[in-house]
């Protein structure tokens, strides 16, 4: 089963808070080298940084397409890492056997964005709408088995069911997997003064499943720092802030790689390559702020591809060094958005804001048989189990149905918990909790 612990740790995080130091390794492993990278590089002014970025990524991208066979299959969405692996694989002369994929709610700038991107780079692109997709236990299942372990499992599976759709032929998986976040984008000014227990606390609150205001299913007795490390990683903090460390051993490792990439070994990551994560990790702290020397390597490689707009990083900012007429793209890319939003009868595109990742969540609760039968099979599940006695699952998902409040993270956190008490119990993976 699953001790009290781990039941509300899942409860408040969403997933099992597990560490790993994978992905700080490499600074882990050669620490005096990584404190000189940084003093060198806070000397050598922007213009020699970027360039030295430009030469480790194409490096890795070098590397990287040794490994690559077959259809070079890209996750496109609205951000700025799939992005770049595209325009990557398409310098090095792959355009032919590129295939963008593109999965969530028409309309909503993660899939009407790449459209464009797909349209201007002229690259195959196939799109999944993923509000007509029909999901069941068996593809929770898929995901579960596919390496997403005591995560969330819905938007695991949408995440692994690209890899379901091109049979047996030989074909590459390309991730974004940690572009961002190694580059800085959960990076914020003062994070590097902050003790160890104050980066838990900064950790605990970000990393909270149910984001609003004293709201939380887990045991009003549980603490959710208790299943957090009690000493940090790397004891100099100088070279990487502790929530950093944090975010990156814990919450990187122990859900979004379990989401996104899973337990495939044909998918490629190319920004977890342990030179690009020193580079980017031991950059000026100026430079990670708000990844702008990331930004920065982008617009030195293909200042055209990223002049077009991204979900996430405001347009101005983006082309700062260009011509401004590439502005009137962006009014473009609103205006067919809108048109976009045309297409939908009014019941589907109610309540419709480009702020939506996959699916209308809240809506798909209230209205979608597939969805509302997962949730009751998972509230039923539970009972069986017998492991929540402080509150009763079933007034959650009737309050959520009438439209009385919105509970809808609440019936996603518990129809993932069943389901994956589930699995563990017929061991599809042989996992102890």
């Amino acid at each position: 089963m699953i001790s009290h612990q781990n039941l509300n740790a899942f409860l408040w995080y969403g997933y099992l808070p597990r560490a790993s130091t994978r992905y700080l390794d490499p600074i882990i492993q050669d620490e005096a080298y990584c404190y000189s990278l940084k003093g060198y590089l806070s000397k050598i002014g922007l213009e020699k940084t970027v360039r030295q970025g430009d030469q480790i990524l194409r490096k890795v991208f070098k590397n990287q397409l040794l490994l690559a066979q077959g259809l070079q299959i890209v996750p496109l969405s609205g951000g700025l890492d799939s992005r770049l692996i595209l325009a990557h694989l398409i310098d090095a002369g792959l355009q032919e056997q590129i295939i963008a994929v593109t999965y969530g709610t028409p309309g909503t700038l993660d899939y009407e964005i790449p459209k464009l991107v797909a349209k201007h780079l002229k690259v195959k692109h196939e799109l999944f709408d993923l509000t007509k997709l029909k999901i069941e236990e068996s593809d929770l299942k898929f995901a579960y088995v596919s390496g997403a372990t005591w995560v969330e499992l819905i938007t695991a599976y949408y995440n692994h069911m690209l890899k379901n759709n091109f049979g047996s032929q030989p074909v590459t998986y390309w991730s974004g997997f940690l572009g961002g976040e190694i580059a800085g984008s959960h990076y914020l000014p003062g994070h590097e003064s902050l003790s160890w227990n104050q980066a838990r606390q900064v950790f605990v609150n970000y990393n909270k499943w149910n984001r609003k205001e004293n709201k939380s299913l887990c045991d009003t007795k549980f603490l959710p720092d208790s299943s957090l490390p009690q000493t940090p990683f790397i004891d100099n903090n100088n070279i990487i802030s502790y929530p950093e460390q944090l975010d990156l051993a814990i919450r990187q490792s122990a859900w979004i790689n379990k989401a996104v990439v899973g337990n495939f070994n044909n998918v490629l990551t190319p920004f977890t390559d342990p030179d690009w994560v020193r580079f980017m990790l031991c950059a000026p702290l100026f430079l990670r702020s708000g990844c702008k020397l990331y930004h920065q390597i982008m617009l030195y490689q293909f200042s055209k591809l990223f002049s077009i707009k991204t979900k996430s990083v405001p347009s101005r900012y983006l082309v700062t060094n260009l011509n401004w007429k590439i502005l009137n793209v962006y009014k473009k890319i609103q205006k067919k958005t809108a048109i976009a939003l045309g297409y939908f009868h009014a019941k589907t595109t109610k309540n419709l804001n480009s702020s939506i990742n996959y699916i209308d969540f809240v809506q798909a609760y209230r209205e979608r048989e597939d969805f509302i039968a997962l949730a009751e099979t998972a509230i039923n599940q539970l009972e069986k189990f017998g492991i929540i006695d402080w509150f009763d699952p079933y007034s959650i998902l009737e309050r959520h149905i009438q439209g009385t409040e919105d509970l809808s993270q609440e019936i996603q956190l518990l129809t993932s918990l069943a389901y994956n008490l589930k699995f563990q119990e017929q061991n599809c993976m042989g996992i102890d909790t």
